[in-house]
């Protein structure tokens, strides 16, 4: 979630558009490549999931929207959602979301809490397998889900970056055979990554 927002922020930038951040932070790295990107960040205590909390971000988060001229929100996560839907609507402004993965839906209570990444006038899926999700568990409408897959930096990942003594200090230290096949899934160890199906 953290990269896509980099990357949203990028394109926004690249496009002429402001791009503002509101999070609690985040990994450094992060917060760095988004000032690289131009974006502009700023820090609230909107990762706080208790009912006070939401309801003092509406307002925190609306006098931004007022105070920027916000023309767009865009909400990647439960608890800020909920927040920046009922800032957006205060202030007049679309609100869209980006769902990264299924969310555990035990309970009516829960429904309701995950329900909110589906009430944007559009709502991103990172995948196919996240389309469906929203489709078939939280009941958006084909109309409103656009697919947009998760972006790779070819530049940094370039094959050709990876050098021949980094493959053999690699291979050493993960005692791996010559000529053997190595697989990698750099995910979150939980079931909805596919480790077990690898």
């Amino acid at each position: 979630a953290e990269q896509g927002c980099v990357d949203m922020a990028a394109a926004i930038r690249a496009a002429g558009g402001v791009a503002i951040v509101i999070s609690h932070g985040g990994h450094p790295s992060k917060l760095q490549d988004l000032k690289r990107a131009g974006a502009v960040h700023i820090d609230l205590p909107v990762h706080r999931k208790g009912p006070f909390a939401l309801w003092r971000n509406i307002r925190r988060i609306e006098r931004v929207l007022r105070d920027q001229s916000v023309d767009l929100v865009h909400a990647r996560s439960r608890a800020p959602a909920w927040s920046a839907y009922f800032a957006a609507r205060r202030v007049g402004v679309p609100f869209i979301t980006t769902c990264h993965a299924p969310y555990n839906g035990r309970g009516r209570l829960k429904r309701f809490y995950n329900g909110i990444m589906g009430a944007g006038v559009r709502v991103i899926a990172i995948s196919n397998f996240v389309a469906d999700y929203l489709r078939d568990v939280l009941k958006i409408s084909n109309e409103k889900i656009r697919v947009v897959h998760r972006s790779v930096d070819v530049l940094r990942f370039h094959p050709d970056l990876v050098t021949p003594d980094r493959l053999i200090r690699m291979s050493a230290r993960w005692r791996a055979p010559d000529g053997a096949t190595i697989v990698l899934l750099p995910a979150r160890l939980t079931r909805w990554k596919g480790h077990r199906v690898l």
